[in-house]
């Protein structure tokens, strides 16, 4: 019966911790939502919507590099907008050096103004 319960105990916690492995390990699941080239295609931008499990809520991401980057999400210097939940971001090149990036009402962590040759600016939609 000892052997059981220890068994049994041994099982919830493999169950448990399981669900626990993105918040230990810092795993995230990103998915692209939405890339978009500059006019003369020497940058992208996409918005990535960010899972980090039950623990951490969503948040969406817009990153920036250039088109002959490949796409690093976990790049503080290519991370230029951050914002709670799941949104609706949208992303309007003006020019080859001029982003908008517009974006709903929510809580924002990271909003940069330059990057690199580009000016980025910001439209909150009401």
């Amino acid at each position: 019966m000892r052997r059981m319960l220890l068994l049994g105990a041994y099982v919830l916690t493999i169950a448990t911790c399981s669900g626990c492995y993105k918040a230990l390990t810092g795993s995230c699941d990103d998915t692209v939502k939405l890339e978009s080239r500059s006019p003369a295609g020497e940058y992208i931008a996409s918005v990535v919507e960010r899972n980090c499990g039950a623990t951490t809520g969503y948040s969406s991401l817009v990153i920036l590099r250039r088109a002959t980057q490949t796409l690093v999400v976990d790049d503080d210097d290519t991370l230029i907008f951050a914002l709670a939940g799941m949104q609706n971001v949208s992303l309007v090149w003006l020019d080859e050096t001029k982003l908008t990036i517009e974006y709903p009402i929510a809580d924002t962590y990271t909003m940069k103004r330059n990057w690199k040759a580009v000016v980025i600016n910001y439209r909150r939609r009401g």
